[in-house]
């Protein structure tokens, strides 16, 4: 999978498998909020989960179904769930995020630091 580009924004199916608490689990779409050398270059991908939109929290950033249609729902980005993952468990290339979005969703996964 090293092999297979990938590039900031792109938001893919992942399956996650079984996890336990609030940690997200099964297939769910994911932004690769890593850069292009990672993308191209690394087996290991830096991915935010989204979920439904549920309820408001500081590190969520919402991506509505009107602007990316190819969502089955209105989704928040977990940005205080950002995480390494293997390539190999991204699935289909579903669509590319907008620079405007990918880079506040970027800034949230940043604010989630402790410095």
């Amino acid at each position: 999978m090293r092999d297979r580009f990938v590039s900031p924004g792109d938001v893919f199916i992942c399956d996650f498998g079984k996890q336990t608490g609030s940690l997200q689990g099964g297939k769910r779409p994911v932004i690769f909020c890593g850069n292009s050398k990672e993308g191209a270059f690394s087996s290991i991908a830096h991915v935010v989960p989204l979920t439904k939109v549920d309820k408001p929290f500081p590190l969520h950033f919402v991506l509505t179904k009107t602007v990316y249609p190819n969502l089955d729902y209105d989704s928040e980005a977990l940005c205080e769930q950002y995480q390494l993952v293997d390539k190999q468990k991204l699935g289909q290339l579903l669509f590319k995020l907008n620079i405007d979005d990918l880079c506040n969703i970027v800034k949230l996964c940043h604010k989630n630091l402790p410095f």
